[in-house]
């Protein structure tokens, strides 16, 4: 019986052995590959509290559904979902932004132990969001139309089963695939958009009261930067003499009429006259402040003011422009070279449906330039988009 049971343990070692031989020998991009994977929910983030959320849920689980139908077995690869309510409204008490976020890990050998995990660094995954124009539209910062914000559409590269396609240039990344693409479609009620162009003038116009209530603010701080150092400039002479006199009668109290004292009290006087001579010597060569932040704010706003007197029957014209940043004007761009100035269509938004349903979604896929993320952007493409388009107004 001891015989048999020795025989039993070693052979129970041996096996163990092989195992541990064979995933030594697999552990390799191409057996992961061939690995089943799975489709793991996380805990949400910043689900607002209400009785939305439950109508919320189950909309983002419908677009998970989506997405799942169409890689319902993964390989290589682990993918998370997760829902949210981030973000900030469109409308003022409108329709309630939410998202579906999914991200990918790769199967990968863990270092010294060739053990294979899930989650490895992909850069890749997908959001589609709700009622919002994140992952979209780009916020131009501090210019204004009636108050709201205005936008650059991005360039359209291409269509995915009818829907317009918008492709980011590729980012350098620093762990996983080093290359990172990035493409973005839009959702919409079909004959609408949520956003619409604005014109040159309308531009201009903006572009100017912001920088011109800029120069205000700039010059009136300036204003008072100058006031703080006359004030300062005039009471130098007055505080010294204070210090002065209070030494003296310090001094008188104690009958302290030392020569060394006497002689302390000269020292402190020439180092005090050398100091100011010194600041009245910087004063002379201190630039004007409120001239400088003048001229630095004429130069931002003079080439929008001479656009804007150049504009003529140009003025309704769509403005395009090839930067975005505002804090110069450089120019107007084109259709080919430029990315379309938008804004809000308040009225695309019907105040008559809930708060939670979809009036517009927004999808983001991202993909590394690896084979196995590269095939993840490949399945995308086979997205049911009229699934997606039915949820609108839902």
């Amino acid at each position: 019986m001891k015989y048999f049971k020795g025989h039993v343990f070693l052979l129970i070692i041996l096996l163990f052995q092989n195992l541990y031989l064979m995933s030594q020998a697999e552990c390799t991009r191409e057996s992961m590959n061939k690995l089943k994977g799975r489709w793991v929910k996380k805990p949400d983030e910043n689900m607002l509290a209400g009785q939305d959320q439950h109508q919320v849920i189950t909309r983002i689980d419908n677009l998970q559904k989506i997405v799942q139908s169409v890689i319902a077995q993964p390989m290589g690869m682990e993918i998370d979902w997760e829902r949210n309510m981030e973000g900030i409204n469109l409308i003022k008490n409108g329709s309630l932004p939410f998202e579906l976020a999914i991200k990918v890990g790769l199967f990968y050998c863990e270092h010294g132990t060739n053990k294979i995990l899930a989650n490895g660094v992909s850069n890749t995954g997908l959001y589609i969001k709700a009622n919002s124009f994140e992952w979209f539209l780009r916020e131009l910062e501090n210019i204004v139309i009636e108050n709201r914000p205005i936008y650059l559409l991005p360039r359209k590269t291409g269509e995915l089963k009818g829907l317009p396609v918008y492709e980011d240039e590729p980012q350098n990344a620093v762990m996983g695939p080093p290359l990172v693409y990035t493409k973005t479609s839009v959702v919409v009620r079909k004959g609408s958009l949520p956003y619409m162009p604005i014109s040159k003038k309308e531009y201009l116009e903006a572009f100017i009261s912001f920088h011109e209530k800029e120069k205000f603010k700039s010059i009136k701080d300036a204003q008072y930067t100058e006031n703080r150092i006359k004030n300062e400039d005039a009471n130098r002479n007055k505080k010294h003499d204070e210090i002065m006199r209070i030494i003296r009668e310090s001094n008188a109290k104690r009958n302290d009429t030392s020569e060394a004292t006497r002689q302390l009290i000269k020292k402190m006087e020439v180092e005090y006259q050398s100091l100011a001579k010194l600041e009245d010597q910087e004063k002379e060569t201190r630039p004007d402040l409120i001239e400088l932040e003048s001229k630095k704010q004429n130069d931002v706003l003079q080439p929008a003011r001479d656009a804007f007197q150049k504009l003529g029957e140009k003025g309704s014209e769509i403005a395009y422009l090839k930067e975005n940043y505002t804090e110069q004007f450089i120019g107007f761009g084109n259709e080919g070279n430029g990315q379309m100035v938008v804004r809000l269509n308040s009225s695309y938004f019907k105040g008559n449906l809930p708060k939670y349903v979809p009036q517009l979604l927004i999808i983001r896929w991202s993909w590394g330039n690896w084979q196995e993320t590269t095939g993840w952007k490949n399945q995308l493409e086979q997205i049911n988009v009229s699934e997606l388009q039915d949820m609108l107004d839902k």
